[in-house]
């Protein structure tokens, strides 16, 4: 008995110089960790890039002014002759209308003939002198007809060559209203182009200004008061250098090629 209450007293000796043997655990940190930005832009290509960006833009504007202008005769040529065009589909229609009336109003005197005729001489018993009247009548109604006939082929015919005269011309100046058509859009596509890169680069210039604002104001603690006083000593406090040539600016107006949009000047 003595002997299993020395060896129990043994064991919590020992679990005692463990415990106090054993190395303190460490705190488990809950917080989140804090990422700070530490990258450093080069401020002399960023200063570089602005200088650069700004003839970049003007060549942009030259570019688009000079898309606008291209279209402008091309514009006013389409609409002339998209005009000249309607008025000859009109002058045509009226023509072919007018002929179909007359040729209706010339018919119709003779149409009343034949009709009083089949009514006087047709399916009725008739006698000899009667019969004669009759034959008469049909002989006069189809030497009318023919002298008719003739007329109004005639009539007809100068009437349909002046209409091809005119489809024909007309469809000259749909296949120039064509080619038109193909200039305005190859200058629509280079102002849209250049408009899109102007946007662009006008995006990129202001987050140079940005950085440059914060830089200069001390908002962005990247850099020490040294290097602002570096770099920032021809820059105002709004971030802008003072001896930069200045943005063309941007408008929103109704340009050469339809709806409102942005086009800069």
């Amino acid at each position: 008995m003595k002997k299993v209450l020395l060896f129990g007293m043994l064991l919590l000796l020992l679990s005692a110089v463990n415990a106090f043997a054993a190395p303190p655990r460490k705190a488990r940190n809950y917080r989140r960790p804090v990422t700070v930005n530490t990258h450093r832009p080069d401020i002399n290509a960023l200063r570089a890039e602005m200088l650069a960006g700004v003839p970049l833009l003007t060549i942009d504007n030259t570019t688009m002014a000079a898309a606008e202008d291209a279209v402008t005769n091309p514009k006013k040529e389409r609409t002339l002759f998209l005009g000249e065009v309607e008025a000859k589909r009109a002058y045509c229609t009226r023509l072919a209308e007018d002929l179909d009336a007359q040729q209706e109003r010339a018919y119709q005197p003779l149409f009343d003939r034949i009709d009083k005729f089949n009514s006087d001489c047709v399916n009725i018993p008739l006698s000899p002198s009667e019969m004669s009247a009759c034959m008469s009548r049909k002989q006069a109604i189809i030497a009318d007809s023919t002298r008719l006939g003739e007329y109004w082929r005639e009539r007809q015919a100068n009437v349909f060559k002046e209409i091809e005269a005119a489809v024909r011309v007309a469809k000259i100046q749909m296949d120039r209203v064509d080619e038109l058509d193909e200039i305005i859009r190859r200058q629509e596509a280079i102002y849209h182009q250049a408009q899109s890169h102007s946007i662009a680069l006008r995006k990129r210039m202001e987050d140079i200004r940005v950085f440059f604002d914060g830089l200069c104001s001390g908002r962005d603690t990247r850099f020490t008061r040294a290097e602002r006083l570096k770099y920032c000593g021809d820059i105002n406090w709004d971030g802008v250098r003072s001896h930069l040539p200045p943005l063309p600016p941007l408008y929103v107006t109704r340009g050469a090629f339809g709806t409102s949009q942005l086009t800069e000047h």
